[in-house]
């Protein structure tokens, strides 16, 4: 797969999916990163449950490609920390404008969560971004996604459950929402929100 990846060079669009399988480690991720084309402008890569960490994490940051338009990498239930997080964040691409990064029940805390936030650009119009689980992902992220989020965002999924985003946090992005909004969907069970945060929505 690697050498497949290696030798079109005019590739456009990359979709991974390795959900649970057991083999797929920090290595063989390392090796699929290095494989990447800089030509790719749509990156999906799913590795839900993989035994991977922080090392895979950064090796594909380095590795990203330089014009990504559209980019979904979804690391739930895996051992990533802050330390990934960051990664993925220095490496982001501005021209992103679909943006869809999942962190459910890693160990990130408001450190990563928040540079991921920041790097919301001008030119996104659709955003989902998952914290749920992770239960050092407070208000302080909420605020910065708030502060990030651009007119231009048309839809826009954000998942807080589990964590210690308030009816503060929420109030924030509410008061931040885009006039283009089409799509909103704030999941939010298990954290520190109550009816009065819902009903600033």
């Amino acid at each position: 797969l690697v050498e497949k990846l290696r030798e079109d060079t005019e590739l456009q669009k990359v979709v991974l999916c390795f959900n649970y399988i057991k083999e797929c480690d920090d290595a063989a991720v390392a090796s699929l990163a290095r494989g990447l084309p800089p030509s790719v402008t749509n990156l999906d890569i799913q590795l839900v449950g993989c035994p991977v960490g922080d090392s895979a994490v950064e090796t594909l940051a380095a590795n990203m490609p330089p014009q990504l338009e559209s980019l979904a990498i979804h690391f739930n239930d895996t051992s990533i920390t802050d330390v990934g997080a960051v990664a993925i964040a220095k490496s982001m691409p501005s021209s992103i404008a679909d943006y869809d990064v999942r962190f459910h029940n890693c160990k990130v805390s408001d450190v990563g969560a928040i540079a991921i936030s920041q790097k919301l650009s001008a030119g996104m119009k659709s955003i989902v971004l998952n914290f749920a689980g992770c239960d050092s992902v407070s208000d302080s992220t909420a605020l910065a996604v708030a502060e990030g989020l651009s007119s231009a965002v048309e839809s826009l999924v954000i998942y807080f459950g589990g964590t210690k985003v308030t009816d503060v946090g929420l109030a924030a992005v509410a008061a931040a929402l885009p006039t283009k909004l089409q799509h909103l969907t704030l999941f939010y069970p298990n954290s520190s929100c109550t009816d009065a945060g819902t009903a600033v929505l």
